[in-house]
This record gives C-alpha cells, structure tokens and sequence, in this order.
C-alpha cells in the first residue's frame, strides 16, 4: 500500500487497486462510494485532468463519514488547499432529531485572498473595503458606536468599527494607513448633543452631524 500511494496512477488505476483489495464489506462499501463519487464528477463534465483521487488525504474532524475533499490552486499548489470539506451523516443531528446527511466544504479565504495580491492576480486599491471608520473615544458608548455602524451598512456603506477606546490620533492614523475616506467621531460631548464628527479624512474637514443624517451625510460625501 504504501508503494502504491508514493506512485502517481491515473482514477481508473486508484480504483482497480482499491477493488482488489480484500479488506472486508466496510472497506468494499467505502471502494463502491468512491466510484460513486467519480462517476458523478464526471457526469457533471468534470475532466480527469482537473481532479484525482488522492487516497493520502486525512482529515482530522471526527464527524466526517465519507469522502473528503482538497482543492488546490493549480499555479500555486504550494499554497496548499484551499477549499476543503467533506461527507458527514450526523452533524445537523445535534441540533434536532431527524437525520440529515449533508456534504459541505469551507474556504481558506484568507490564505487565498493574500496569494492572489501577492500574484497580482487580484489589485486592490486601498488596504480596506470600507468607507468609514467609526473611532471608539469612549468604551461607554460601545453600543452607540455600533447602532451607527449598523445604520450605516444597512445602507450599502462599507463600515469598520475601531473596538478599542486608543488615543484618538492612533485611530486617525489607521484610517489613513488604510486608506479609509471618512471617520466618524463621538465623545461624551458629542453624545450629549446627539450628534457625531464626520471628518473627512482626504481633506481634513469635519463636521458635526445629526445622527440621523448620518447616513445621507456620508453617502453624499462618497459619490
């Protein structure tokens, strides 16, 4: 076996093998699911160049109960998989009493978003996707902070909460090493008088705004 699995053999062969060998009804059962699996990839158009069976993938989560799966950028197969997954019968179980088999599989995104700048694959302009930064000034209006962030995304803006009360300069500087248009400022003040500082980071101007013209202000400000 171990011969076998060092030696690189086309589908067909892997499963020839794999057919042959005498390893009682379980291992049989397992051998015919796998040809399963194969024959529906294919059904699908799926080329033999684009996929193979690999019989020296382990997955460690105890709850798989079939095939599992590995994807590899085919470029870049030193980054490793990338999107990975498998058959399970029991997990949604947990949360009820029916049986409900499933397959699913997850994506390193991180991993495979950092490739792809690095390769130029992908051209980010900024170091962000969002459009304002709400600066914490004060953890006591944590929730505030939040509802406005949500109001804001609720509309379409991309926004970043900054979650820990640093020095307001530190916050700013963030903003401007990512690039970030707009951030939004509240103290106690500020919550007082139920309004927020919008600054806008390109031109330094800031502005005390009503909360709730927060979001028409700064969708104005990003056309």
């Amino acid at each position: 076996m171990i011969e076998f699995l060092s030696t690189q053999r086309t589908t067909d062969e892997t499963l020839d093998f794999l057919r042959a060998q005498q390893m009682g009804e379980t291992f049989a059962g397992g051998v015919a699911e796998l040809a399963t699996v194969v024959e529906g990839i294919r059904s699908f158009g799926v080329e033999d160049a684009y996929f193979c069976l690999d019989l020296t993938i382990a997955r460690g989560l105890g709850y798989y109960t079939g095939t599992v799966y590995e994807t590899q950028l085919v470029d870049f197969p030193q980054v490793g998989s990338i999107c990975s997954g498998g058959r399970y019968d029991n997990l949604a179980s947990a949360f009820g009493d029916e049986k409900l088999p499933g397959v699913g599989i997850s994506i390193g995104v991180t991993r495979l978003v950092l490739k792809l700048i690095k390769e130029g694959v992908l051209k980010p302009d900024r170091a962000t996707p969002a459009d304002v930064l709400v600066t914490m000034m004060d953890a006591r209006y944590r929730m505030q902070y939040l509802r406005v962030a949500e109001q804001l995304r609720s509309a379409g803006v991309n926004t970043e909460v900054y979650l820990e009360p640093k020095r307001l300069g530190n916050q700013l500087k963030y903003a401007n090493r990512k690039s970030v248009p707009i951030a939004l400022i509240a103290g106690e003040d500020e919550i007082a008088k139920g309004v927020f500082q919008v600054k806008d980071m390109r031109t330094g101007k800031a502005v005390d705004v009503a909360t709730k013209d927060i979001v028409a202000t700064i969708q104005e400000m990003l056309k």
